[in-house]
């Protein structure tokens, strides 16, 4: 097989997986490579690796992010994902696009920590989040893995070629979970409004969240699975009132202030849907016809797809509404 071959082949095996996020976000890459690389170029003062699939950074003590900077001819990770460690065990956050993406993130694990992940968390069903998973099982090795039922679900019925491992522990999408790490508590809080089932990976002390999903930074999410009002409701209980590291799905590394644009995006959206809908204009033209103002010029957005997406997620929220339902 050529090279070529093999790239267009990588790319009509990656757009069949999904509804994944990725799937439209490589897109976008590959149509605004500039806009992509200014994006994606912030990186923090502690970066100790890169790959033209993504790199990472150290966040604080004992606590690294993975950031896909979305080449836009590599599906190796796509998502962002992370390391969080203590002094005897080590927890990954998500599995990515590819076995090739866990597996680097595991081995950088064993380099910065002396230790393999023992345990790996996946926020939600895409693609770009769990398809990666036999990654961390190479050389023998065997993490816990960690989701919830409905998203265990979703991963079988879209992608019956997955074989699931046996040490998967099913979370409790009604109550919180704390995971042992040692000398570090781990929250998995369930959530839904991205996807119909999604975690939020949480420490305190020094307060870093990775959000999956429910937070892009300087990106327009993906609404294609979304309950909107939820995923509003959602974003606004991210906020803390203490200074918070996020680590968001897409988009590099984020503070409060960059989750308060991407809440005022939310809200945007849904009076511009809302407004459409009222007036009788079909979803798609509407979302077609957006523009966003001038302080998110600095966004990487555009996609044919995403904002009638958007604005058809909104539709159907606000039926449900009309007819009575949440």
């Amino acid at each position: 097989m050529t090279s070529a071959t093999a790239k267009k082949s990588t790319r009509r095996e990656f757009l069949s997986h999904s509804a994944s996020c990725g799937a439209w976000v490589a897109t976008l890459a590959a149509l605004s490579p500039v806009t992509a690389r200014r994006v994606f170029a912030q990186a923090n003062d502690e970066v100790v690796a890169t790959e033209k699939w993504g790199r990472i950074e150290k966040v604080a003590d004992n606590m690294w992010a993975l950031i896909s900077t979305l080449d836009e001819n590599d599906y190796t990770t796509v998502c962002n994902g992370g390391i969080i460690a203590s002094n005897n065990r080590v927890l990954a956050v998500e599995t990515f696009m590819q076995p090739a993406g866990a597996k680097w993130l595991a081995e950088w694990s064993e380099k910065l920590t002396g230790r393999w992940p023992d345990e790996v968390v996946v926020t939600h069903y895409h693609a770009d989040h769990s398809a990666g998973m036999s990654g961390y099982f190479d050389g023998g090795h065997t993490p816990r893995l960690w989701l919830s039922n409905t998203t265990r679900q979703l991963v079988e019925e879209s992608r019956p070629d997955v074989e699931l491992p046996d040490e998967v522990v099913p979370l409790d999408e009604g109550t919180e979970t704390q995971i042992d790490l040692g000398d570090r508590q781990v929250s998995l809080r369930p959530r839904k409004g991205h996807t119909a089932s999604d975690i939020v990976v949480e420490v305190t002390d020094p307060n870093v969240v990775w959000t999956g999903d429910l937070f892009f930074n300087r990106m327009v999410p993906n609404y294609r699975d979304s309950q909107p009002r939820t995923l509003n409701e959602v974003a606004a209980e991210l906020v803390r009132e203490e200074e918070t590291v996020y680590v968001p799905g897409h988009g590099p590394i984020a503070d409060a202030r960059a989750l308060d644009i991407y809440r005022e995006f939310l809200d945007m959206v849904q009076q511009a849907a809302t407004q459409a809908r009222q007036s009788g204009q079909v979803a798609e033209d509407a979302g077609k016809e957006f523009r966003l103002p001038e302080e998110f010029a600095d966004w990487f957005i555009y996609a044919p797809e995403v904002m009638p997406n958007a604005f058809a997620a909104w539709y159907r929220q606000l039926d449900a509404n009309a007819n009575g339902d949440r």
